[in-house]
């Protein structure tokens, strides 16, 4: 198959239709969501974080408005020789808004290159 060439006038349309379409994400129904919600507000796993006996990596961005960047230093005291790092402007979506730095952290972590907390 031949590559489509940009600089055609009739391709450039076609393939940015293609690629630049936002994602449809379905919409969960209302009673998924509120099951979803009261899931997490009686969610408590406190007791349990110092059992955690696998290495944890832990990511927070610092505008997340769900989940306070201040539950970081918490919850990595809590969990033995967790790592830690905090994306800078990123909010509860920081893969999303910082995929490139995020995904490098994860794969270096994975591989066992993350040894410090930062």
């Amino acid at each position: 198959m031949r590559t489509p060439d940009p600089a055609r006038s009739d391709v450039l349309p076609r393939l940015a239709r293609r690629t630049l379409r936002p994602v449809r994400r379905p919409r969960r129904p209302r009673h998924a969501r509120h099951g979803h919600l009261l899931a997490s507000n009686r969610h408590d796993a406190w007791e349990a974080l110092p059992a955690i006996v696998v290495p944890t990596l832990i990511l927070h961005g610092d505008q997340d408005r769900l989940a306070p960047v201040d539950n970081l230093p918490l919850l990595a005291a809590r969990i033995p020789d967790a790592r830690t790092h905090v994306f800078p402007g990123a909010r509860h979506a920081y893969f999303e808004e910082c995929r490139p730095v995020a995904s490098a952290i994860v794969t270096a972590f994975l591989e066992g290159g993350v040894r410090s907390k930062a």
